[in-house]
């Protein structure tokens, strides 16, 4: 099953495949919650089969990153946080600002190493960077340092999978007849009870 899907996708032109490396990233961090991660994933496991080079890849992949975070961080330099907290924003919930203020007492700078890694409110982090007016130097270096390190977590889980999707895919099948067979074992279990039970109870 896998292998047939990656076989499909090494027919894709190699440069969609590297847009596709930046795009979702980037488009993560505006619209969240997205798939990218999933994507990430799936064009290390492209780098595997030979398909695309993995190097250009990533590259492409933590530049999406680090550009959607400073879109975000530019958007929060120039928000009122009056505005902010009355919830015009729809990409940012109140309830995310309010959560990432408190981590940022808590973590500070740390919070930016660790974005990537913390789905779901990447963006309010990004955006509360901005809107705190953090320094603009020192969030660039760790956010990529936090973009690359994610990417590259990514790109590892995908490679291994490519390495071994031959393995996977016969785990599945395997699988999937076990599953059946139980499956098929508990439906006549329980039909069969079913039917000495409405027995029983008729001669009762």
């Amino acid at each position: 099953m896998f292998e047939w899907f990656f076989q499909s996708a090494e027919t894709l032109p190699v440069a969609t495949i590297y847009l596709v490396a930046f795009l979702a990233p980037f488009v993560e961090n505006l619209f969240p919650p997205s798939p990218s991660d999933t994507v990430i994933v799936v064009v290390g496991s492209l780098v595997a089969f030979g398909t695309i080079d993995g190097a250009t890849a990533f590259g492409l992949a933590t530049l999406g990153s680090e550009l959607g975070f400073l879109v975000l961080y530019a958007l929060g330099r120039t928000a009122d946080e009056k505005v902010v907290r009355s919830g015009r924003f729809k990409f940012i919930s109140v309830e995310a600002i309010d959560r990432v203020e408190k981590w940022f007492r808590k973590y500070g700078f740390w919070l930016i190493i660790g974005n990537r890694f913390v789905a779901g409110i990447r963006s309010a982090i990004s955006f509360f960077a901005g809107m705190s007016k953090l320094r603009f130097g020192r969030t660039l270096l760790l956010s990529t340092l936090s973009a690359a390190l994610w990417n590259g977590v990514l790109f590892g889980l995908g490679i291994a999978f490519g390495e071994n999707v031959k393995t996977v895919d016969r785990w599945i099948a395997t699988y999937s007849y076990a599953v059946i067979g139980i499956v098929a074992t508990a439906a006549i279990v329980f039909a069969a009870r079913y039917y000495i039970l409405n027995k029983r109870n008729k001669a009762a």
